[in-house]
């Protein structure tokens, strides 16, 4: 239920969820990951992008590389 329908955007600083909420407005939402859940796979920065299906689409350690993964899993800009 908190991932929503569409994509979802786990993250864990507020910084990188406000960079990011825009550009994933229209296919689903950017959710913060409290410190102590996730931390094997989701750095201070980073970024863990999900599918619809709840597959990972892709892990991101910094906003920059968010940025470039995110053209590539999200789909066409309608």
């Amino acid at each position: 239920d908190l991932l929503g329908p569409g994509y979802a955007v786990l993250v864990r600083s507020q910084a990188v969820a406000t960079a990011v909420e825009d550009r994933l407005r229209p296919y689903g939402r950017v959710v913060e990951i409290p410190d102590g859940v996730l931390d094997h796979l989701l750095v201070a920065e980073g970024a863990i992008v999900v599918r619809p299906d709840r597959y990972v689409a892709a892990v991101a350690e910094d906003p920059e590389q968010l940025g470039e993964v995110l053209p590539e899993v999200l789909p066409p800009t309608r």
